[in-house]
């Protein structure tokens, strides 16, 4: 960055790089010098170009950000926040006019737009100041959300709530695979939610052209991946039963957006096929047949997540059997390397360690070897 203004004051007054003034943290050229320590801010206060004051604890916001090669930061006296108004119709013309009119994310229903502000010798007053703005807003955003909640009889959960700040509005969206796990009651389907705990399974059929060759023409693949869950661990048998009611079209879009490419550039097909609740996986054997022989795949995700289990378990025993050869190997090696005298003194370890007919045999090879003859065997039981 270039040199911040507080630096560029202070190296005028006489302050060297290699010299940090107080309340400063040391030079370093990325931040374009010096900057404050937090200690130091503790009691700054600041205000925006409409009147506002705020502590540096709130200015949550405050990071360095370089926009329209400016340098915005608290070194600067352009650190800016998050203007605390949502409901602006028409641009903020005592904002910074590089700043005005520029919205971030959620811009299409909440006007969030950065705001400059400058450090003041004035005293936080709390009638005057951004947290009052923003506390009468929360408690507007509660009066409204309470007058939404009687509208629809009570029948709400704040949990599948969205509130606009600009038009000052609540919504609501039910998706019980939000639902948190801790609740025991359901004020949107107004009953206790069940303590038995299931499944959410559903099918998944992928669809594909097999491009021919020759004289032979496009065939179409069809494959029924059956008993996927929906949720690793069982939920309440309430939450699953509205899942299954209500969350068809959520579950498709989710689906389609995971396999989003094979579906653009493959041209696959992916629907979302039977969905229903259980405990465990029931499978229909006769519809299995009838789909196998119409030329359908037939797959359970069951028997996929046990040929894993046994592939990893597989896999784990034979790395266990690798790293106790390696072991075996290097307590062979130590004791063929050791003198007389220690192997001796310390016969029932390597007893223990390689066992009696292994250490036998590597004591006659080393008999051997001392006295000049050639290895009957080889090591490692070789």
């Amino acid at each position: 960055m270039n040199t911040n203004l507080i630096s560029q004051k202070l190296l005028a007054e006489g302050w060297t790089k290699e010299l940090t003034p107080p309340g400063m943290k040391p030079w370093d050229d990325f931040y374009g010098g010096w900057t404050y320590s937090t200690a130091s801010r503790v009691n700054a206060v600041f205000e925006t170009p409409c009147g506002l004051l705020l502590k540096r604890s709130e200015c949550s916001c405050s990071g360095f950000m370089s926009f329209m090669v400016v340098d915005w930061s608290e070194e600067n006296d352009n650190m800016t926040i998050l203007c605390p108004h949502y409901a602006r119709s028409q641009v903020c013309e005592l904002n910074h006019p590089l700043l005005r009119g520029n919205q971030i994310g959620g811009s299409h229903y909440e006007n969030l737009c950065f705001c400059a502000v400058h450090e003041t010798n004035k005293p936080w007053c709390y009638e005057h100041s951004r947290r009052k703005i923003e506390d009468d807003a929360e408690a507007e955003k509660k009066r409204l959300f309470e007058a939404f909640k009687a509208s629809r009889g009570g029948h709400v959960c704040e949990q599948h709530c969205r509130f606009d700040r600009s038009a000052k509005q609540w919504s609501m969206d039910y998706d019980p695979q939000r639902c948190l796990d801790g609740c025991t009651y359901c004020p949107v389907l107004n009953k206790e939610l069940s303590p038995k705990k299931a499944h959410v399974f559903y099918d998944l059929k992928v669809s594909h052209i097999q491009k021919g060759e020759g004289i032979f023409p496009d065939k179409e693949q069809i494959t029924i991946n059956k008993g996927i869950k929906l949720f690793k661990h069982p939920r309440s048998e309430t939450l699953c039963e509205a899942i299954v009611k209500t969350c068809r079209e959520s579950l498709q879009h989710s689906v389609d957006m995971q396999f989003q490419s094979a579906i653009r550039l493959d041209g696959y097909r992916y629907e979302v096929m039977n969905i229903r609740m259980g405990r465990r996986e029931k499978r229909d054997n006769d519809a299995d047949r009838r789909e196998e022989q119409a030329g359908i795949v037939v797959r359970h995700k069951s028997d996929a997540d046990k040929a894993e289990k046994a592939r990893r378990s597989a896999q784990r025993a034979e790395t266990r059997k690798k790293k106790e050869l390696r072991n075996r190997r290097v307590t062979e090696a130590e004791f063929l390397a050791a003198d007389s005298a220690e192997i001796e003194s310390s016969k029932a370890a390597w007893v223990e360690k390689l066992g009696k007919p292994r250490y036998e045999e590597l004591c006659r090879l080393r008999s051997d070897r001392e006295n000049g003859i050639g290895e009957q065997f080889g090591l490692f039981g070789g």
